[in-house]
């Protein structure tokens, strides 16, 4: 697993004015609401470090991942619910002789 990166602040702090970090994913700049940061800082959360669009399509993929395999283990369990039907479906036509059935 790979350290996030250290945020670049370009911004003053005491201006009034949030401070410029750059995305860890893009590269591109962004900046933080202070109402944000006062939301973030109030649950304990740590400042992103992933511009709006980056944490967006990260939120998006690890949902994905999550329904993926939803689906595989749902697949798994109807495949191994309807075998002992498709074994027995098989065996059937193996026992039909040719031309038995016209």
């Amino acid at each position: 697993m790979q350290k996030p990166k250290q945020i670049r602040s370009k911004g003053g702090g005491g201006s009034g004015q949030a401070p410029e970090n750059t995305c860890v994913d893009c590269g591109r700049p962004f900046q933080i609401a202070a109402k944000e940061i006062d939301r973030f800082k109030e649950k304990k959360i740590p400042l992103p470090t992933r511009c709006r669009v980056c944490r967006r399509s990260k939120l998006i993929e690890n949902k994905l991942k999550r329904l993926t395999k939803v689906i595989f283990q749902i697949y798994a369990l109807l495949k191994a619910k309807d075998e002992p039907k498709l074994q027995k479906k098989s065996k059937e036509r193996k026992q039909t002789p040719k031309g038995a059935g016209k």
